[in-house]
């Protein structure tokens, strides 16, 4: 036998790394005790419950400011490599990808600008997390923000 869920209380909302869910950081009773848990909404499921229906119709009812997620967060729970081809399209259609060469170019240690070199010229993938491409980020001025929305188009591409 299924116990349902009661929506006790609603601690705190936030989006979802994706921006479009809603973790409702709650407290529900499932009849052996009340656990704080995290609740997940998406608007427009099919999804019906109790404490499903109590977490849409307080998020509409707008008691609660939802805290978007960081750029770390979204960095971090959703980027995967891109190929070469990748990059440099996304690069390309943000106007940085003439400035790469350069960049790399004017890295002051020899040694450094020459595996810097090699690693853009011949890796088969690149890593959101390689040194290189968060060189690249800082030497471009590219903000976290701005890099983790490139890297979300480019993985369409």
């Amino acid at each position: 036998m299924m116990i349902a869920a009661k929506l006790l209380e609603i601690h705190g909302l936030k989006y979802a790394s994706d921006g479009k869910a809603i973790i409702a950081d709650t407290t529900q009773d499932f009849g052996a005790g009340q656990i704080r848990c995290d609740f997940v909404y998406r608007d427009g499921s099919q999804q019906t419950s109790p404490v499903y229906d109590a977490v849409r119709d307080f998020i509409a009812s707008g008691v609660m400011e939802i805290d978007p997620p960081t750029p770390s967060e979204i960095i971090e729970e959703e980027l995967f490599p891109l190929t070469p081809r990748q990059l440099r399209l996304v690069l390309s259609r943000n106007d940085y990808l003439v400035l790469v060469e350069p960049a790399l170019e004017a890295i002051e240690d020899q040694q450094a600008r020459e595996e810097a070199l090699i690693e853009w010229g011949y890796a088969t993938q690149y890593d959101p997390g390689n040194p290189l491409i968060e060189q690249l980020r800082l030497a471009l001025g590219i903000s976290e923000g701005e890099m983790g929305a490139m890297w979300r188009t480019a993985q369409a591409l």
